[in-house]
């Protein structure tokens, strides 16, 4: 049985489509890592994903979930699928779900999988009808076959067509990998501060320098108190929040966006490329040019 909390306790779930396509696999094997969930319905073909201690195969018929950390996917020559990209993320950083282990299910035990994903298909294809071009900036970079929905220009009616579609994946999704085992991830505290203090930080603008003061000031709270109060609810500093959703604005641009490594580092507050290549590698353990092929390192890799 789910978890009830108050109407506005589940407004805090951040969820929204990040893109979307169905069509052939144009990164047919790799090691990938995701920070966000993923959905892949296979058409045609087969996939084998290796989690940290699971592997998983799946076929035409099947959906399989890759885990929201590292992977080693292969697919077959042939495979057809339909990708689902998204977010649903609590104020405090936690996923709905935490897709540790790949996981498969037959699409005809959950048709309503198929029926809310080809909604998203439709109201992309219509919204966008080509693909959005893409330009790989590194020499062997991999181009996919992406909508990057926060890229493309659209209208306010547009916009909520396509954002409709996500209530219904969402019950789909959770309805399936609940029935399946999974375990909702509900948000980490409730405590009015924290939670205020969390919406400053995801709101505040990614490229303009944070002070903690500024943070502590908008509290009421000495610099002391606010990070004594964070990391006992959160087990983090203010800090160091907006530091990971620097790296997780990093990410996604490099792996979405056409802009250049320079364009993303001054994107995300940094006025040197090379501290943003040093930063980014110590956060990430990978540096940006790796980070857009979407391939770790083997070192990444265990």
């Amino acid at each position: 049985m789910l978890a009830h909390m108050r109407l506005t306790d589940w407004r805090s779930l951040d969820a929204h489509l990040l893109w979307a396509y169905q069509g052939p696999v144009m990164a047919p094997a790799g090691t990938f890592r995701n920070d966000h969930l993923v959905a892949w319905r296979l058409l045609a073909g087969r996939v084998e994903v290796k989690g940290a201690r699971t592997t998983r195969h799946a076929q035409a018929g099947e959906w399989l979930f890759p885990p929201s950390r590292h992977d080693q996917r292969r697919f077959s020559a042939d495979a057809q699928l339909i990708s689902l990209h998204f977010q649903a993320r609590w104020v405090d950083g936690r996923m709905l779900f935490e897709e540790n282990e790949p996981a498969t299910c037959l699409a005809a035990d959950f048709p309503e999988l198929d029926a809310a994903a080809s909604a998203i298909v439709v109201a992309l294809d219509a919204a966008f009808p080509a693909p959005p071009a893409h330009r790989a900036e590194a020499p062997g970079a991999i181009p996919e076959p992406t909508k990057n929905l926060a890229q493309e220009p659209t209208d306010f009616f547009t916009y909520l067509e396509i954002e409709s579609t996500l209530p219904r994946w969402l019950a789909a999704y959770t309805r399936a990998r609940t029935q399946q085992g999974a375990t909702l991830v509900m948000q980490g505290t409730s405590e009015p501060r924290v939670l205020q203090g969390l919406d400053f930080l995801n709101n505040w603008p990614i490229e303009k320098p944070l002070l903690a003061t500024h943070l502590a000031d908008q509290l009421s709270l000495s610099l002391s108190q606010l990070n004594r109060l964070f990391v006992a609810e959160t087990g983090k500093t203010p800090l160091r929040h907006f530091d990971d959703r620097r790296v997780e604005v990093a990410r996604n641009l490099l792996r979405t966006s056409p802009l250049q490594v320079k364009e993303i580092a001054y994107a995300v507050g940094f006025r040197q490329p090379a501290h943003f290549s040093n930063w980014f590698c110590k956060k990430t353990g990978t540096f940006p040019l790796s980070c857009r092929r979407r391939i770790l390192p083997p070192s990444q890799t265990t």
